[in-house]
């Protein structure tokens, strides 16, 4: 015999995801912010930079890469996010949760990162911890990954930091040797604060199914690229209408630009159980 859940708790059960999904997909189970035990990591010493496992990036944004410690880590489903602890006990009722950047599929005793931007004291901090502080990881959670929505290829829409889970997306496909179409709009106001703009442009020459448009509000005097912000015309010009209907779309950004977004491609036809959104206003 089958129980069913009231209401309320499945209301609960999406708030806690955050994100829309497709009807037919059941929500796994959900685990409080914070357990009695969670993964316990630390700060590498070896990563990009020398002597140091922060790593600037651009936007007001930075990475952070962190490896386990008495365990052999946890792999994730791209997209997915955990709740942290740095440098304070694992029991305090104070935990943020941060997007992994890093590719999902990784090896025991691998390094995970995490990319956060500087929005509020906790975040304007990142960069100063040091290298060997104690990190306390609850997770993963959420369902806002490509893993559970199989298609036959992707748009990605994301709006400042909102790169961050789509930046795993796009890593772990590459790894995964994954030859499925993805396109990606990518909107900023200005050219010098595109996060991971550089790791961007790599991919791209490397990846050959990866197209990524940015659309910048700011542009500088000889940008050609996309202007504005994203609209209908935008998205035309650069996946075939034919497709709409076949391909799968993931959404990441401010809750406004997420409203506009999700109006907008409903409005050209795409289905609203294609469309996958994250959102943290939970929190």
């Amino acid at each position: 015999m089958t129980s069913v859940e009231p209401a309320p708790f499945r209301e609960a059960v999406a708030a806690m995801n955050a994100v829309h999904v497709r009807p037919e997909i059941e929500l796994g189970p959900i685990r409080p912010p914070q357990r009695l035990a969670p993964f316990s990591y630390a700060l590498g010493a070896e990563v990009r930079h020398p002597e140091t496992a922060i790593v600037p990036e651009r936007g007001h944004t930075t990475t952070m890469e962190i490896e386990p410690v008495g365990h052999p880590g946890f792999a994730f489903a791209p997209g997915q996010f955990g709740w942290i602890i740095v440098d304070r006990s694992p029991f305090t009722r104070v935990s943020h949760p941060f997007s992994f950047s890093s590719a999902g599929d990784r090896a025991d005793g691998g390094r995970v990162a995490l990319t956060i931007r500087a929005l509020g004291d906790f975040t304007a901090r990142i960069g100063t911890f040091p290298v060997g502080a104690k990190v306390y990881v609850d997770g993963p959670h959420g369902v806002f990954t490509m893993d559970r929505q199989q298609a036959q290829g992707y748009v990605f829409i994301a709006g400042g930091v909102g790169i961050t889970p789509l930046f795993s997306m796009l890593l772990t496909m590459r790894e995964r040797d994954d030859i499925r179409p993805v396109t990606l709009f990518y909107a900023n106001r200005r050219w010098e604060d595109v996060t991971f703009r550089e790791q961007l442009a790599e991919l791209e020459e490397s990846v050959p199914y990866l197209r990524v448009v940015h659309v910048l509000e700011e542009p500088p005097e000889e940008w050609t690229g996309e202007t504005g912000r994203i609209d209908a015309d935008t998205i035309r010009r650069h996946v075939p209408e034919r497709t709409f209907k076949r391909l799968e779309y993931f959404v990441c950004g401010s809750d406004p630009m997420m409203d506009a977004m999700e109006a907008l491609l409903l409005a050209i036809g795409v289905p609203a159980s294609r469309l996958n959104t994250e959102r943290f206003n939970f929190v």
